[in-house]
């Protein structure tokens, strides 16, 4: 059995329009909790990604895993200019 990371990218590749718990992420990315919460509290914040999350139920999140992809991209290239 693959790890969560390997079937995210077995998904990824099939299908570009996946949804992810927040879990996964931190799996996928090695993130903190805190960390990927605010990376999430602020791509919140940025209409272009407003269409970005599924709320399921009140602790159940799910996050297009392209769109926070393009995301992270987004935050190093602003990063880079400074």
């Amino acid at each position: 059995m693959g790890t969560v990371a390997d079937t995210l990218v077995d998904i990824r590749i099939k299908n570009n329009d996946v949804y992810v718990q927040l879990k996964h992420i931190l799996k996928l990315y090695d993130f903190s909790r805190s960390t990927l919460w605010r990376l999430v509290n602020e791509m919140r914040l940025i209409p272009k990604y407003q269409k970005a999350f599924r709320d399921v139920s009140p602790q159940k999140k799910l996050v297009h895993l392209a769109s926070f992809e393009e995301f992270i991209k987004y935050k190093h290239q602003k990063y880079m200019k400074m």
